[in-house]
């Protein structure tokens, strides 16, 4: 939550700004974090933009030269397709419709009571921290949908493996693909997309593979001597010493994660890769050991 909330600071900056339209009190916001996201609120002499009809305290109010005020609060929140964005309540509910710049502040338009057919000022987005395309696909990225390896072997894990004897090695198809997510604020959107390109084999005798792709399936139904392994390992010695008489083998798929921004910023660019690991545990034996 600290993090969203970090987040949703940089995402509403307001600032006052003189100008021959404001009637006496200048526009003024505060910004608040809560446990459930962050609290924003602006007071001036008038509404934001697009806001409903004032009710009546609001009208009374006015009349005995009260400042208004509206807050929102922003809370996290999973979208429909999966990602992620921020719901907002308010005070006054078409308030959440405030517009934002290309940069992702809030703009508040507030007429003047005084004069309504004086032209609307625009409280103008401060400089400084802001959420850009980058901050939104690293938020994104904790919603992607990345599995752990499902480890496949011919012979099956749960039979003896052989020493010099090739083992095929591939991932079930469930646990590769690729994988997107959304993160979103109004006018902002990032979709970030991870697609998996290699897998990192340990078989736990002390030696590495990596392989691309996530390696060919072994089909019973074929004659052995008709297909051929894109990812194999040949075992050189026994696991009679290892730990439990097994070898330990890790497979770590790798994802290389790339966004892509759309609304007010169109833009694109690339994340660390990221990776995902299984073990299972196999018993390799001499050929003259089996029983």
């Amino acid at each position: 939550m600290q993090t969203l909330a970090s987040l949703l600071i940089t995402l509403l900056l307001v600032t006052a700004a003189s100008g021959p339209a404001w009637a006496g009190t200048r526009p003024n916001a505060r910004v608040a974090t809560n446990p459930t996201g962050v609290e924003i609120g602006a007071s001036t002499p008038g509404r934001p933009a697009g806001a409903t009809s004032a009710t009546a305290d609001d009208r009374v109010a006015a009349q005995a030269g009260a400042v208004r005020s509206v807050a929102c609060s922003y809370a996290p929140a999973v979208s429909p397709t999966g990602g992620l964005t921020f719901a907002a309540r308010c005070s006054n509910p078409s308030a959440a419709n405030i517009p934002f710049d290309p940069a992702g502040n809030a703009r508040f338009i507030v007429p003047v009571p005084a004069a309504p057919s004086a032209p609307a000022s625009t409280v103008p987005a401060a400089s400084g921290p802001v959420v850009t395309p980058e901050v939104l696909a690293q938020q994104a990225v904790r919603f992607l949908p990345l599995s752990a390896p499902a480890i496949r072997t011919n012979p099956r894990p749960d039979l003896d493996q052989l020493v010099n004897l090739p083992m095929w090695m591939w991932l079930a198809p469930g646990s590769w693909g690729r994988r997107t997510a959304t993160a979103a604020v109004p006018g902002l959107a990032v979709t970030v997309v991870a697609t998996p390109t290699t897998v990192t084999w340990r078989p736990g005798d002390g030696t590495v593979q990596v392989c691309d792709g996530p390696g060919r399936a072994y089909d019973p139904a074929r004659p052995p001597e008709a297909q051929r392994p894109s990812c194999a390992h040949t075992w050189r010695r026994s696991s009679a010493q290892e730990p439990a008489g097994r070898y330990r083998m890790t497979a770590t798929s790798t994802w290389v994660i790339r966004w892509t921004a759309s609304g007010a910023v169109i833009a694109s660019g690339t994340l660390p890769p990221l990776e995902r690991s299984a073990q299972t545990s196999l018993r390799v034996v001499e050929a003259e050991a089996l029983n």
